[in-house]
């Protein structure tokens, strides 16, 4: 779907989704995953990498903040820092500050040895963030009772988009407010929305300008159930991990700007779904990781990379964090255990 308000794919890239040189050498490489750690953590409520892939940040659902490095094989805890209210999302910024944002409306600015650089508060809950720290989404889970005709109890209810440095709102959901899932873009330039049947939107941020756009993106005649999704920094693929009404599991990827649909049939129900270019990396109900790399304009996939028996989960992988720089990927399973993987030479 093509727009030219307010420049919609201004950063889109102009390459296409196929295969470059760089990314052949990428794909080589990926196929060589090992896991080179598990650690096993509890009360987790999110986990991220940061860009490098050498230090990860951990929140809690008893408002401890944990900063790690990654040595070798082990994780080496460098600082420990607790607050008084419960963590509900963490990431680690470009300059190597950690953000943490807790349940009471708080945004906590650590450095790496848990020093408070700053400390502010919205008025709700920030439910997710980007994985630079630069943007969050604002909103509650919808409790029992309070429904609606087209949402069901869990849904999200979401408030808005903040500016986490200017603490500022940048945008309002238009219409709907109410979600089944929702992604953001590593970047914080992108969010994609789900909801039932088929409704979805997209909101997008133009860091020259600063201009936002919501966009009604809803498929018509659509019956898949949409379990978790993905944004592509520029905002041009969309990817969900779907259930069909045959009760078949998928990863459904969606070029926005050709505005076509690849389906690639999984084993087991995707349950969180990462993507870096032309690079997705999924984690499913049944503990499996795989990676894989698709082709828009071929309508072609290939699986990469998929855990073995010995290295998958135990439980459903409930969070997916990935290190830019080397493709370093974290995995954190529903019990706490976190992994991390790393492509071999």
């Amino acid at each position: 779907m093509k727009s030219n308000n307010n420049n919609l794919f201004v950063l889109l890239e102009q390459r296409s989704f196929g295969y470059s040189s760089d990314h052949e050498i990428k794909r080589l490489m990926l196929r060589n995953f090992r896991c080179v750690i598990t650690h096993e953590d509890r009360n987790l409520a999110d986990v991220k990498l940061s860009k490098d892939g050498a230090t990860i940040v951990s929140g809690y659902s008893d408002g401890t903040i944990r900063i790690w490095n990654i040595c070798g094989a082990n994780l080496q805890l460098i600082s420990t820092v607790r607050t008084e209210n419960p963590a509900t999302t963490v990431a680690i910024s470009e300059g190597g500050t950690v953000i943490s944002c807790h349940q009471n409306g708080a945004i906590n600015e650590w450095d790496i040895k848990g020093i408070n650089i700053s400390r502010t508060s919205l008025s709700d809950e920030i439910i997710l963030v980007s994985q630079n720290g630069n943007i969050g989404i604002v909103g509650f889970v919808k409790p029992m009772g309070m429904f609606d005709s087209a949402t069901e109890p869990g849904d999200y209810y979401l408030r808005g988009i903040y500016n986490l440095k200017t603490k500022a709102k940048i945008a309002t959901p238009n219409g709907k407010t109410s979600w089944s899932n929702f992604a953001i873009s590593q970047n914080g330039n992108a969010a994609v929305f789900f909801g039932l049947r088929g409704v979805t939107a997209v909101w997008t941020l133009n860091p020259v300008t600063n201009q936002t756009l919501w966009q009604d993106c809803t498929r018509t005649n659509c019956r898949d159930v949409s379990l978790c999704s993905a944004i592509s920094e520029c905002g041009r693929i969309v990817i969900s991990g779907n259930v069909t009404p045959s009760n078949a599991s998928c990863i459904t990827v969606w070029d926005r700007y050709k505005d076509s649909y690849l389906n690639i049939p999984c084993l087991s129900p995707p349950n969180s779904l990462m993507i870096q270019d032309n690079i997705i990396t999924s984690g499913h109900f049944d503990g499996t990781i795989c990676v894989w790399t698709f082709d828009t304009f071929r309508q072609s996939y290939e699986c990469l990379f998929t855990s073995s028996a010995d290295d998958k989960h135990s439980s459903s992988v409930e969070r997916l964090s990935i290190a830019s720089d080397n493709m370093t990927i974290l995995s954190c399973d529903r019990n706490g255990f976190i992994k991390i993987w790393q492509p071999q030479s």
